[in-house]
C-alpha cells in the first residue's frame, strides 16, 4: 500500500491517542508486565504512529536499569515523524516499513507489540500482518496485541457503523474503506492461524467513545461534522441497545462504552506450523 492510498488517512490523522482512548498509566503498566523486558532485548514497537510503546518500554527499562533497543516500524513516514518529539535523544530505530512484509530477518526480535495498529487494514490482510509478525520474533518470544476486543457480532457491528462514519465524515476515506474492527475470538483466531501458542486475554479496556472528543483531533472543530456524526449514532443505537453501551447523549457530545484489551501470546520453540524458525533470512537488519 502506498502512501498516497492513505495519506487521506493515517499519515494525515495527528490524534494523541492516549487522550482520545482514555489509556491510563494502568493500561501500559499491564502492557509492560506482559512484555517481560530483560537486557539486551530488541523489542518490535510495529505500526508504532508516534511512539507511544517504546516511550513507556524505554521509561520501564530505566525504571529496572536494564538495557532493551525499542524498533519504532510504521508505514508512514509523517507518523514517524511524530516520535522524534515524542522520544529526543531516546535510543531507539525507526524503520518505514509495512507489518504485512516487514525487512527483517527471521527470528529478528525478541518481544514485539502491536498497539491499536491491526485494525488499520482489511481482515485479510491482517493475518499476513500477524504472519509477519511471527517471522520475525524468536522462539520463546512473547508478541502483545492491544487492539479493539468486541464481545460479539453486535458490538462489533455497531462500533464499526460507528467509526466509519466518523473517518467518511473526516475525509479519511481509506479509514472508512479498509479498516476492520475486531472481536476477540477473531484476534485469536489471526494468532493461532500464524502459530503461536499460550494466546490469553489479560487485560481488559473499557474503552469510552467521546463525540466531542474528536471535534479539533480529526474534524478540525467543524462543529456541523460532529453534529452529522452525532445524529447517526443516534438514529443507529436502537432503545435497547444503549443500556449495554451505557449510551448518554448531552446533545453537543455522545458517549458509549466498548472493549479493548490486550492479548499476549508466544512463538513456540518448536514451530508446529513449519515455518522457519532460525535459518532462513529476509532482509537485512
Amino acid at each position: 500500500m502506498t502512501n498516497e492510498t492513505f495519506a487521506d488517512g493515517y499519515s494525515i490523522r495527528k490524534v494523541r491517542y492516549e487522550q482520545v482512548h482514555h489509556v491510563g498509566p494502568q493500561d501500559f503498566s499491564a502492557l509492560l508486565d506482559v512484555l517481560q523486558l530483560h537486557n539486551g532485548d530488541i523489542v518490535g514497537d510495529i505500526c508504532a504512529g508516534y511512539g507511544a510503546v517504546a516511550r513507556e518500554v524505554l521509561a520501564r527499562a530505566d525504571q529496572t536499569g536494564i538495557v532493551v533497543r525499542p524498533v519504532l516500524v510504521d508505514r508512514s513516514p509523517d507518523q514517524l515523524d511524530r516520535s522524534y518529539e515524542e522520544l529526543p535523544n531516546k535510543p531507539v530505530s525507526r524503520v518505514i516499513s509495512d507489518v504485512r512484509s516487514l525487512p527483517f530477518k527471521n527470528c529478528y526480535f525478541d518481544k514485539a507489540a502491536i498497539k491499536m495498529g491491526l485494525h488499520e487494514m482489511p481482515l485479510l490482510e491482517q493475518q499476513t500482518a500477524v504472519n509477519e509478525v511471527y517471522r520475525t520474533l524468536k522462539p520463546e518470544g512473547v508478541f502483545a496485541v492491544w487492539s479493539t476486543l468486541a464481545l460479539d457480532e453486535i458490538e462489533q457491528a455497531m462500533f464499526q457503523a460507528i467509526v466509519r462514519e466518523k473517518d467518511r465524515l473526516a475525509g479519511f476515506d481509506s479509514l472508512a474503506r479498509d479498516r476492520y474492527l475486531q472481536r476477540e475470538g477473531q484476534v485469536c483466531s489471526l494468532l493461532r492461524n500464524a502459530g503461536f501458542t499460550n494466546i490469553q486475554k489479560v487485560w481488559g479496556i473499557t474503552y469510552c467513545l467521546s463525540t466531542a472528543g474528536r471535534l479539533h483531533a480529526e474534524f478540525g472543530g467543524d462543529t456541523a461534522k460532529l453534529q452529522t456524526w452525532n445524529d447517526f449514532i443516534r438514529s443507529h443505537v436502537p432503545e435497547h441497545l444503549r443500556g449495554r453501551f451505557d449510551y448518554r447523549d448531552t446533545e453537543t457530545d455522545i458517549t458509549m462504552k466498548f472493549n479493548q484489551g490486550i492479548i499476549r501470546c508466544t512463538k513456540p520453540l518448536v514451530d508446529f506450523n513449519n515455518q522457519p524458525n532460525s535459518q532462513n533470512e529476509r532482509g537485512n537488519s
